[in-house]
């Protein structure tokens, strides 16, 4: 296994091990499914809501639009 290998390797945990840690901070880190899956058994797909549509495109900021003042850092 080549370093680039190994280091991609290790992205992808990183990430796993983040991922879980803000599922669990946001409670919603499903434990005992989590479990479930760790130790081999069957578990049902996890049924994804709808979204709803995206909100109306917004114009991007231009910073030549508007000049800042004083008054707007107070």
């Amino acid at each position: 296994m080549s370093i680039g290998q190994q280091m991609g390797l290790i992205a992808v945990m990183g990430n796993a091990v983040a991922a879980s840690f803000i599922a669990w901070w946001d409670r919603t880190l499903d434990a005992d499914r989590v479990r479930n899956v760790f130790a081999g058994e069957d578990v049902e797909p996890i049924q994804v809501a709808e979204l709803p549509a995206p909100a109306a495109a917004v114009e991007p900021f231009q910073a030549a639009d508007r000049h800042p003042s004083y008054s707007d850092s107070v």
